[in-house]
């Protein structure tokens, strides 16, 4: 299991941070930052008060130079929000099908059909999540419906890992 944790300017700050309630069951704001302006998604990040982003992509690399991994890193930190990039929870079969919802179902029959990967990644999202209990699970595709991120929330629920999933 390859989970990444990057902070660049991991800095005491001098003002105490907002308080958060923490509940025992994890939120996860599902996002996609396709079309989105990089100053609207950390504001979206900052106003749902997000501890953490939890990186769904299986290579963190996007045209768009503020999501490329270290950039995005860099933004981040600099908002107070950690970084984790979770390689083994992306999409093998994104660039192999031109056809969305075959691709989606390819994903779906990979993960379900893999119980040690699903749960490897829902042990790290439990050790993520123990630290930050508001994460954002981030891909490309700004529709839910159209990102393998929502069939991961799926399987994981359907494993027993208990989560609220909201989307802005």
């Amino acid at each position: 299991m390859e989970i990444e944790r990057k902070s660049i300017n991991s800095q005491i700050s001098l003002f105490p941070a907002p308080s958060i309630p923490i509940s025992a069951t994890p939120s996860i704001l599902s996002i996609g930052y396709e079309k989105r302006k990089t100053d609207s998604f950390i504001d979206t990040l900052k106003e749902n008060n997000i501890q953490a982003v939890v990186d769904v992509r299986q290579s963190a690399f996007s045209r768009r130079l503020d999501f490329r991994k270290y950039k995005l890193i860099s933004l981040l930190d600099n908002s107070g929000i950690e970084y984790f990039h979770l390689r083994s929870a992306g999409n093998p079969h994104r660039k192999t099908s031109n056809d969305l919802n075959e691709c989606l179902k390819l994903y779906y029959d990979y993960i379900s059909d893999e119980p040690t990967l699903i749960n490897e990644i829902a042990s790290e999202l439990s050790r993520i999540t123990r630290s930050y209990p508001r994460i954002a699970m981030l891909c490309y595709e700004r529709c839910p419906s159209e990102c393998h991120r929502t069939i991961l929330i799926s399987v994981l629920k359907a494993n027993n890992f208990e989560c609220s999933v909201f989307e802005v």
